[in-house]
């Protein structure tokens, strides 16, 4: 996929395949970032994809967090399972859960996203 991106800018086929995981199917907003990634260049695209594949796993460390938590997660979010959102819920005493939307819920779901977080931030007293 990578490969075609960077030789070919963007088939539409990997475009629409890349707007389902991110945004899921019919995301109003989706054809604007494809035209966006259409005019990544190949150092741009190389580094992005390259931070994804070579970010830390701190699945070993969230358990040590003892500060409110709100995890955001979406329940149609592709390339990560939810169940994932709720081993980390587990592994962190007091930390709540919202599950809205697909990958990219802060974009495709922004109102309950919000309200969820200033929520959370007015009970724990974090926002005046």
């Amino acid at each position: 996929m990578l490969d075609a991106w960077t030789a070919n800018k963007l088939p539409e086929e990997i475009a629409t395949t890349l707007e389902h995981v991110i945004f899921g199917p019919d995301w109003p907003g989706a054809t604007g970032w494809k035209e966006k990634w259409r005019t990544m260049t190949a150092p741009n695209l190389l580094g992005a994809f390259d931070t994804l594949a070579r970010r830390d796993d701190i699945d070993d460390k969230v358990s040590a967090i003892r500060v409110p938590m709100l995890i955001i997660h979406g329940d149609a979010d592709a390339p990560i399972p939810l169940a994932k959102a709720q081993a980390i819920q587990a592994s962190i005493p007091n930390a709540e859960l919202v599950v809205e939307g697909g990958h990219c819920i802060n974009m495709t779901n922004p109102l309950p996203v919000n309200a969820a977080m200033e929520a959370f931030l007015a009970r724990h007293r974090l926002v005046s």
